[in-house]
């Protein structure tokens, strides 16, 4: 016999009705992978099936906490509050479902306000028939779920990606454009601008700050008082941060800047050397725990760009100084004599070392005439400090002296002019010791002024020893002049030693002075040759004295030496 063909109400033709609405909603559910759509979906078909009238889905956060997704039925509940169990069955809930696995749901399906078909007395929620149908369900749903959540995921990962290289990109393009400049100015600039363009920020500002330096301050929307503001209330900023984060909100409103504002420190060896201030983002979107860091590496090389332009303007200041310099330190070597005059009969040798490039210290020898015959007048100074300030008195002194030579008869006269010039022409601090010594070459006389300078050592031919003094004060350290003439007679074979300070007081690595008995012992031992190799003998001793210890002061010596066989008026 022919087999019958199945009816349309055979259960092997036709599924049944809980399977076509399985079948349509694992449909509806498979449509889309955004999460929210899909917990509404999900959450309408079950209450659909079910005759429910109130629901809501949750789904588990990442951070482990489950929160609401969908509710329909209730206003008491609404998407993204925490669910809570007992607080779904208070609110009339009682059917509660896990999505997925039980032991690690995905969240929660809770059902409630049945309609219809239930029996007084019975548990309808409890004791559902739909139980089966929504196991399934929500076991397909918890699939949906997990993709959506893979993808969610993915995009997340795709955009930090993304994020990151245009992070990257920024930070190339911002030290190709750091490499360009050593300019402040310019780098602060450049900085402002590459914040701005990277969160679409309408408000910022740069401030950076250092001791000798001028500040510089580049803003749109914000003003220098209110960065300095925050400077004050953030000295020692180490990190970017969010104002605001802490709940204290009315110092900002005061401020006028915005809470969410990101400030960062620009950090140099651990010193603040600046501040940026950027404005909230465009639609306030927050800024994220990736962008503080990404602008504290941002600052990071701008602020070690600023260091080294400042570095490069110092090293320029101070190759600018060394040639400045150089250039003085030409310009007084030329103010000391190219060649010492030196009488018939007579042996003169002079040599300066200064201390600094430029220095204080100077001698002279200028042959005039006087009471009809030829005189020479020797000059050993020595100008209170070191550096530019001493050198130009030193210069100034020699002018005078030379200008004063026509006019003044004496040495007492030209001293005591000397001396009201350049106590009206210099500051209180700056004064000069000063040997004038007039020499007789013929006679072997000779006239001085002791200008609080050091006495010249005398040493006679038969080795007895004279330390020249005569009263007076410094050149230019009181208006009346105080400074009184003495008279010396030179023999053949004696030796007249004139110095400075720095000759006696050059000190080893003990603190030990060259001294007076060196200098005399030194001056004996090389008695019988030249000046020159005199002057080069003590220069020798007090190298070999001081060693390694470095040289404090100027050394300025001058050896005046009469010949032994040179007797007076030949």
């Amino acid at each position: 016999m022919a087999e019958e063909a199945p009816t349309p109400s055979d259960p092997v033709a036709t599924p049944s009705a809980p399977v076509t609405q399985l079948l349509q909603g694992v449909e509806q559910l498979n449509a889309t992978l955004d999460l929210p759509e899909i917990s509404e979906r999900l959450l309408s078909i079950a209450m659909e099936h079910c005759g429910a009238t109130r629901g809501v889905a949750a789904l588990r956060h990442s951070t482990g906490f489950t929160q609401v997704a969908a509710v329909q039925g209730l206003n008491q509940v609404h998407p993204g509050d925490p669910f809570r169990p007992e607080v779904a069955t208070s609110l009339g809930l009682p059917m509660i479902l896990p999505i997925g696995d039980p032991l690690e749901p995905l969240g929660y399906l809770a059902l409630g306000g049945y309609e219809g078909a239930r029996e007084a007395g019975g548990s309808p929620e409890k004791d559902a028939p739909e139980r089966p149908y929504l196991r399934v369900l929500l076991g397909i749903g918890a699939s949906v779920v997990a993709s959506a959540l893979s993808h969610q995921e993915s995009q997340r990962l795709n955009e930090k990606l993304n994020q990151r290289l245009q992070e990257l990109r920024a930070l190339l393009d911002f030290g190709r454009g750091l490499t360009s400049t050593l300019d402040v100015d310019e780098i602060v600039q450049l900085l402002a601008l590459t914040l701005a363009g990277r969160w679409a920020i309408a408000r910022y500002a740069v401030h950076t700050w250092r001791d000798g330096y001028e500040d510089v301050f580049r803003a749109r929307g914000f003003t220098f008082a209110q960065v300095e503001a925050l400077a004050g209330r953030f000295p020692d900023l180490a990190e970017a941060i969010l104002l605001g984060e802490d709940g204290n909100l009315e110092w900002l409103r005061h401020l006028s800047v915005p809470p969410g504002s990101m400030l960062i420190p620009l950090l140099s060896n651990e010193q603040t050397i600046g501040l940026v201030l950027c404005g909230l983002r465009l639609r306030n979107q927050p800024y994220s725990q990736e962008d503080l860091e990404f602008g504290l590496t941002l600052a990071s090389r701008a602020a070690s760009a600023i260091e080294n332009a400042w570095f490069f303007k110092e090293a320029l200041s101070a190759r600018e100084i060394e040639r400045e310099l150089a250039l003085a330190a030409g310009i007084q070597q030329d103010l000391f004599p190219k060649k010492m005059p030196v009488p018939e009969g007579w042996d003169v040798a002079a040599r300066n070392r200064q201390a600094r490039q430029v220095g204080g210290d100077y001698f002279d020898g200028m042959p005039l005439r006087r009471d009809g015959g030829e005189k020479v007048l020797y000059v050993v100074s020595d100008v209170a400090g070191k550096g530019i300030g001493s050198a130009l008195l030193m210069a100034n002194i020699q002018a005078t002296l030379r200008a004063l030579l026509d006019h003044e008869p004496t040495l007492e006269a030209i001293a005591r002019e000397a001396n009201e010039l350049l106590f009206d022409s210099t500051p209180s601090n700056r004064y000069a010791t000063a040997l004038l010594l007039l020499l007789d070459p013929h006679s072997g006389e000779a006239d001085f002024v002791n200008c609080a300078h050091n006495n010249p050592l005398l040493l006679r031919a038969d080795d007895a020893e004279e330390w020249l003094d005569a009263p007076g004060l410094a050149l230019g350290m009181m208006k009346r002049s105080t400074q009184q003439q003495a008279h010396v007679s030179i023999g053949p074979g004696d030796i007249l030693v004139i110095y400075t300070d720095g000759v006696s007081e050059a000190v080893n690595e003990k603190d030990e002075e060259y001294g007076l008995d060196r200098l005399r012992d030194t001056v004996r031992r090389l008695r019988h040759q030249s000046s020159k190799t005199i002057v080069d003998g003590i220069f020798e001793a007090i190298e070999y004295h001081v060693g390694d210890a470095p040289q404090h002061d100027d050394i300025t010596l001058m050896v005046i030496k009469r010949n032994p066989d040179h007797p007076p008026g030949v």
